[in-house]
């Protein structure tokens, strides 16, 4: 089969377009092939007259060619009658050959005698002898032998080409791992599409407003609850650093809704004495109050820098008669005030578990029914900051009352603090009070204590919440407001940080901007 390729794509010599062209040349090749008798095939064969290797005799013995891969190529030569596929004729075996080939030319002969001339090549001699043994079959019945053979023909091409692509097109087994995973596969694909179908519901604009007023205020809800529980653990810590007594006997922490500490001092008794004949209840009253409304009200100092001195004494001389004293551990004196809110912050949470904790200065004016409001709309919410929150310059100069030593820490000459609330009063929810109590060896403190006290809320996670109802003026500023019937929570005077000569004045503010005594009882929060 190689060999008959190369035949094909072979180019063609000088030599054989001349024999084409030139008939007495195609005449001579075609005298040399040889002659074989009826009885030389009886008998001998006579020797090959001409070498070439083209010879049908000479193809027979050195390539054979299956019956096959003969009708293949007779198939092609039958398609494509060229002259250059014509020379397989001498690759073919004979008695095949005669079947196939386009019979141009051909001529029909008798069986000769022997003294009749010889068939002109090897081809014609088979096309007779087939002839003889068929019974002198006429030429027309040649057609319905070549019918046949191209229909076995296309039968073992079926056949060969099924046998090499291994496909007989067998059904799939429905039992196989394979084809179950792919059909599960399938099915889940289906039952994902399925559920991502759009479906269209009624909707309500009011009801959807209503369902997400609902989800903020369950989310809010959570965020408190889980603030609780972080701080708790802390809570807990230091309460056992503080109140752990001698006998080792712990005290349990009282509930409340807010602590409301009163900054004081030793000299300043005729405050105190202001301030419990104005805007805070006394004996009986002050109990009540702490045990329906849980609103806890104490003056909150520490003691002197001598042991048992008689500033100590007077205090629990005065502390006998109004039980409202709240004793801190800590050493008086102006510029530890920042160390003294952590210290008041760290033993009201170890004392008092309270939603809010309030510091105020013992010269300011407070209506506690609005405090109490006013802390009520804010009660869901995990960390607040409130107060009137301002951003002073900050003052290098060392003269001045409010000097900052670490000035340089904020920047260039004539930069401001970072928003705070202004140190007259503010207050904050539990969860940043227990962060002071737990944190308390690590704050850093300024020489201000509204400045130390925004400083440890910097970094957190807190919400600043301005209100200026917490910083009003005297009269007639917070006058106005309360005839108008929106008192304010806390009056006081900027250019005095606090009610300017306040044993005086505190009642006559109390008179004019008071919110009534009853107010604190009708308070919702």
């Amino acid at each position: 089969m190689v060999a008959a390729l190369q035949v094909l794509m072979a180019p063609i010599t000088p030599q054989q377009n001349e024999r084409k062209n030139n008939p007495a040349k195609k005449n001579e090749r075609k005298n040399r092939l040889p002659v074989v008798t009826v009885s030389e095939k009886k008998g001998k064969q006579p020797p090959p007259s001409d070498p070439s290797p083209f010879t049908a005799q000479h193809c027979e013995r050195s390539i054979f060619l299956s019956e096959p891969v003969n009708k293949l190529v007779f198939f092609s030569v039958f398609v494509f009658p060229s002259p250059r596929l014509r020379l397989l004729r001498t690759f073919i075996k004979p008695g095949l050959g005669s079947s196939l080939l386009p019979q141009h030319k051909h001529r029909q002969r008798t069986t000769r005698s022997p003294d009749q001339p010889a068939p002109a090549d090897n081809i014609t001699y088979h096309a007779q002898k087939m002839k003889a043994k068929s019974g002198g079959a006429a030429a027309g019945e040649r057609r319905p032998v070549l019918s046949r053979t191209i229909l076995l023909l296309c039968a073992c091409s079926f056949g060969l080409g099924m046998l090499f692509t291994d496909r007989f097109g067998a059904m799939p087994d429905l039992k196989s791992p394979v084809v179950a995973q792919r059909r599960r596969q399938e099915e889940e694909l289906q039952v994902v599409s399925e559920d991502f179908v759009a479906k269209t519901k009624p909707s309500d604009d009011r009801d959807v407003m209503g369902e997400v007023a609902k989800t903020h205020e369950a989310i809010q809800y959570l965020d408190k609850s889980i603030a609780t529980l972080q701080m708790e653990l802390a809570a807990r810590r230091s309460k056992h650093e503080l109140l752990e007594s001698a006998d080792g006997v712990m005290q349990d922490r009282k509930k409340a809704f807010v602590v409301i500490g009163i900054n004081t001092a030793f000299s300043s008794k005729k405050r105190r004495d202001s301030v419990r004949e104005t805007w805070m209840p006394q004996g009986e009253k002050l109990k009540k109050l702490e045990e329906e409304k849980g609103v806890v009200i104490r003056f909150m100092i520490g003691h002197s820098p001598a042991s048992n001195s008689a500033l100590d004494q007077a205090i629990d001389v005065e502390d006998a008669i109004h039980h409202d004293f709240l004793r801190l551990d800590h050493v008086e004196g102006y510029h530890k005030l920042s160390a003294k809110t952590k210290t008041f912050f760290s033993t009201a949470v170890a004392s008092w578990d309270a939603d809010f904790y309030v510091k105020v200065d013992d010269d300011v004016h407070v209506n506690l029914g609005m405090l109490l409001t006013t802390l009520g709309r804010q009660k869901l919410k995990p960390r607040v900051y409130i107060g009137c929150m301002k951003s002073g310059p900050v003052l290098s100069d060392k003269s001045s009352k409010y000097h900052e030593p670490e000035f340089w820490k904020f920047g260039e000459d004539g930069n401001k603090y970072f928003r705070h609330a202004t140190g007259q009063i503010y207050a904050i929810s539990k969860d940043l009070a227990t962060y002071i109590s737990v944190n308390k060896p690590l704050l850093h403190k300024f020489a201000n204590e509204d400045v130390s006290l925004g400083a440890w809320f910097i970094g957190l996670d807190v919400e600043h919440i301005d209100d200026r109802d917490m910083c009003c003026g005297t009269p007639p500023d917070c006058e106005w407001k309360a005839q108008a019937g929106n008192a304010c929570v806390a009056s006081f005077d900027w250019r005095c940080s606090g009610v300017c000569n306040p044993v005086e004045r505190l009642k006559d503010v109390h008179a004019r901007c008071g919110e009534g005594d009853d107010a604190i009882w009708s308070a919702s929060f």
